[in-house]
């Protein structure tokens, strides 16, 4: 599911993937289907289990209710789309952009803990950035 959760992508045209600035709001609605358009894709296939689908149609929601498409929030938010939601707000931050440069991972991670905490579940959160600074040490070892 993680690396599949943005098929649905590659049927959003690609002027509204790489727009230089902000997205309309007709470009937003276009946007959210992908996560829908992506299962449909992947289901098509009939190899991948409904895990697997649920996070490729779920990895948008946030915790809070805010996410897309169908504003789940909470625990209807099934695991793995919520710990996909974290790995790839963080991924979306530390790669480089058409409209803005990438972040380094400290600031992506500062970002994501202070500023878009309330989207995910506190607990995956935390073990996120537990597991990223073994990482990272290790790494600077």
């Amino acid at each position: 599911g993680a690396f599949l959760h943005d098929i649905g992508m590659t049927v959003i045209p690609d002027e509204i993937v790489n727009k230089q600035g902000p997205l309309t709001p007709q470009e937003w609605v276009i946007m959210r289907r992908h996560p829908h358009e992506g299962r449909a894709i992947a289901n098509r296939t009939r190899v991948f289990s409904p895990e697997v689908l649920d996070i490729i149609e779920h990895h948008q929601e946030r915790y809070d209710g805010s996410g897309y498409p169908d504003g789940l929030r909470g625990d209807e938010i099934p695991e793995g789309a919520r710990i996909v939601a974290i790995a790839d707000a963080f991924d979306a931050l530390t790669v480089e952009k058409p409209y803005r440069t990438a972040y380094s991972l400290f600031k992506a991670l500062t970002v994501v803990r202070d500023d878009m905490a309330t989207g995910f579940d506190r607990l995956l959160l935390r073990d996120f950035i537990f597991s990223l600074g073994q990482i990272l040490g290790a790494a600077g070892d």
